[in-house]
């Protein structure tokens, strides 16, 4: 249900070229090779970087590009269910994780049409039983992230919580009683407590469970036949196994989640068919007013809109969201101006879906994820922050160095352009004196253990860049 974003400035530039398991191409040369040939080329040099990504384990799912109602290209790779070895296909039911928060935020926008409530409005006009709590947060604050009400997956409570079949009110039993992170409205924090609680005011309001209304005032009349709320417990059709690992013959069955946890937050199972739908029906106004979809797109802190990021990549606006619950990895990006969709679905988890997509839109689009320099960032969750960048050695390669205290460090790497990348290790990296180690993309986070303090050299090579590699050498101290 986690979605971790950098916001920093854009590049416009789009020289850098693509490498897609050894092919190389930029949208210039795709632009000069005439509408076959581009075609052509194009799904080539997709195939080329999915087919290579499923090889290396780095992926395993659908993806789907598309264009409106036309697919532009579309490849599954592994399985659905590993030891039946039934393979992923396009009927394949993915868990959508925090991608079930853009449907939440549009099923409270046709509330708001109908007269039934206002974004404005303090949560507990329709919540009273949390009077005297949240008075002062509003439903807008809750969309956005900016309500200040602790996440209650950070919780260390939220590991054995998890388990069992829990009602709305009381997971938001687990923070009720914890003070606000800030004051409403005066900063960003991610926060799937206020999902959970955009599900309740949705249930008060409409009188319609959760489920009930997205089918009625959202997936029914954009022609969704495969997406619904995820029960544990339920016999579903093609539904897919979540797993974890580091690919084929690494996999292991994923940890439990109960469905009815994660809510409104992330608890929708979809397919890639469906989520072209989706974005079909939602960005072509057939189901929100013109003005509500503007709402819906405009950015506010952290450049979180309602249930969606929106970015300004290349000079064009594009919106994204990731998803990741227990099992599963997914991402959606959309492109308003070029009407361009890139659906990632996947049945492991922490195989970086986001990134995958983002390449994916930059081979299609333009530009590339490196035409600017990537970064350290150092936090948790949410707050990441850039602390060291990284300086241009040769093309391709970017260097940086950084001091480590003894013990663990915990990293992301980032680029300017994009998201923190899916560069980090499943594990902890130890790092001693006089040794240098080689890093290959394995999770979202790098954990670094140093035996002792000292600073350390780190190159990263995005030659190819679904392949980037993170080298690290102790740093050579000058008299």
């Amino acid at each position: 249900m986690d979605d971790v974003r950098m916001n920093d400035a854009r590049s416009t530039r789009r020289t850098l070229l693509l490498a897609a398991g050894g092919v190389l191409v930029s949208p210039a040369l795709l632009a000069a090779a005439g509408p076959d040939g581009r075609e052509a080329a194009r799904a080539h040099a997709l195939a080329a970087m999915v087919d290579g990504a499923a090889r290396r384990g780095a992926f395993q799912g659908v993806v789907r590009v598309t264009r409106g109602e036309r697919v532009l290209f579309e490849r599954s790779a592994g399985d659905a269910d590993a030891e039946w070895h039934v393979p992923n296909g396009p009927s394949t039911r993915f868990r959508l994780g925090s991608l079930t928060k853009q449907f939440t935020a549009a099923a409270v926008l046709v509330l708001a049409e109908r007269g039934k409530l206002s974004l404005d409005e303090p949560v507990t006009r329709y919540l009273p039983e949390y009077a005297g709590r949240y008075d002062q947060v509003t439903l807008a604050q809750l969309l956005g992230h900016t309500s200040g009400i602790p996440n209650f997956t950070e919780l260390p409570a939220y590991a054995q919580f998890k388990l069992t079949p829990h009602k709305a009110a009381e997971t938001v039993a687990l923070v009720k009683d914890l003070p606000l992170d800030f004051a409403p409205g005066q900063r960003f924090k991610y926060s799937n407590t206020g999902y959970v609680l955009l599900g309740q005011v949705i249930e008060a309001v409409s009188g319609q469970s959760y489920g009930a209304f997205l089918e009625s005032a959202l997936l029914a009349r954009a022609g969704m036949r495969d997406t619904a709320v995820d029960e544990t417990t339920r016999v579903v059709f093609s539904r897919a196994q979540g797993y974890a690992g580091d690919g084929p013959g690494h996999l292991r069955h994923a940890d439990f989640i109960d469905m009815s946890v994660p809510g409104a937050a992330g608890s929708l199972a979809s397919t890639a068919p469906d989520l072209q739908r989706w974005q079909a029906a939602l960005y072509g106004g057939r189901l929100l007013s013109s003005a509500s979809l503007q709402r819906m797109t405009t950015p506010g802190l952290e450049d979180y809109a309602l249930g969606l990021v929106v970015e300004r990549v290349g000079g064009e606006v594009r919106y994204r969201h990731a998803g990741n619950v227990d099992g599963f990895s997914s991402a959606l990006l959309y492109r308003p101006a070029s009407g361009v969709g890139v659906i990632v679905l996947s049945n492991v988890e922490g195989t970086g879906a986001d990134w995958l997509a983002t390449c994916i839109d930059a081979l299609v689009e333009g530009p590339s994820p490196y035409t600017s320099s990537p970064f350290f960032l150092q936090g948790s969750f949410s707050d990441w922050k850039p602390v060291h960048r990284f300086a241009s050695a040769a093309q391709g390669r970017w260097v940086v160095t950084v001091p480590l205290p003894a013990g663990k460090t915990e990293l992301k790497i980032g680029s300017a352009n994009f998201s923190p990348l899916d560069l980090g290790s499943a594990s902890p990296v130890t790092m001693r004196a006089g040794q240098g180690v080689a890093l290959k993309p394995q999770g979202e986070n790098l954990t670094l253990e140093a035996a002792q303090a000292g600073s350390w050299r780190f190159e990263l090579d995005v030659r190819d860049p679904f392949d980037p590699v993170l080298t690290a050498r102790p740093a050579v101290s000058r008299p």
